[in-house]
């Protein structure tokens, strides 16, 4: 079912993430879906399960030619170390 596939994606992002980033580091995260604010919410709960310092930007849809492609139940995230974006305003 659609909730057991977004567990099993965020579960592998937040894996992905854990591989590049540093124990500890700081990150900004915006979280991105198609149509699935349950997936998303998965998504969030395995982040903030991983790492404990996150800046959250406002969760997105991701536009519906993705989803197209992807269905309804897509779910992703836009995470960077928060060190990039000290300079910025």
């Amino acid at each position: 079912d659609t909730a057991t596939l977004a567990a099993t994606a965020g579960n592998r992002v937040a894996h992905l993430v854990e591989s590049w980033s540093e124990a500890g580091e700081a990150l900004r995260v915006q979280l991105l879906h198609g149509f699935n604010p349950e997936g998303v919410e998965m998504l969030r709960d395995e982040m903030l399960r991983r790492f404990s310092k996150i800046t959250w930007l406002p969760t997105a849809t991701i536009a519906p030619v993705l989803g197209a492609h992807t269905g309804p139940s897509m779910v992703g995230m836009a995470v960077a170390p928060m060190e990039l974006f000290t300079n910025l305003p």
